[in-house]
């Protein structure tokens, strides 16, 4: 779909940025060579691609751009989002200055999409250091001495590796057991591993 927003945003990039840098952003990372700040660069191709006519897919590319240079400095997500809906309440109140109900309407639709995107790098960015942390302990298991005990946490931590790369596809089916009194660890934890773990807080805790 093609967005065009370009009567209201034409030549506005430039004074927009400088408002929205002023007012929303934070956690600014600098270069290093000329001492420039990385995050308005992202924000100024963002905001250059809705002053002009422009597909759907382009915009959220840009902001998945956004997201991923965002991970990179571990800002958190909640930042990123609340930065976003700065930019949409400023876009929005630039429409109204020209009465574009119907602009409102079609930015409001693609903010959604743009959450999402910005949100799916987030959790992919989650899942990849899960997956990855997972491998680590499932392959330091066989090192552990009680092995007939610890085999109930590494089926667990083998569900919970597969429910990641679920995650991560976006598949539904296959899904793995969710009723943590059915799985293999559940049963184990509620049965066997009652009697074994005699520290309450700490059985409630796992």
């Amino acid at each position: 779909m093609i967005y065009d927003f370009s009567d209201i945003f034409k030549n506005q990039s430039e004074v927009l940025l400088e408002d929205f840098i002023d007012k929303y952003t934070s956690c600014i990372e600098y270069s290093p060579e000329d001492g420039k700040p990385y995050t308005p660069v992202y924000y100024e191709n963002i905001l250059q691609t809705i002053a002009a006519p422009f597909e759907e897919e382009e915009l959220l590319l840009a902001f998945e751009a956004l997201a991923i240079y965002k991970i990179s400095c571990a800002i958190p997500y909640v930042i990123v989002i609340n930065e976003i809906y700065g930019l949409k309440g400023l876009l929005i109140s630039k429409m109204s200055e020209h009465s574009a109900h119907s602009n409102v309407v079609e930015l409001l639709k693609i903010t959604n999409k743009i959450n999402n995107r910005v949100a799916h790098a987030y959790l992919l960015e989650y899942v990849n250091k899960l997956i990855s942390s997972n491998n680590v302990r499932i392959s330091s298991l066989s090192d552990l001495v009680e092995k007939n005990i610890i085999m109930h946490y590494e089926s667990h931590l083998v569900w919970l590796s597969k429910l990641a790369n679920l995650i991560k596809h976006s598949q539904k089916e296959g899904f793995v057991e969710l009723d943590d009194t059915m799985c293999d660890f559940g049963l184990w934890l509620h049965g066997e591993g009652k009697k074994i773990i005699h520290n309450n807080s700490k059985y409630k805790s796992i």
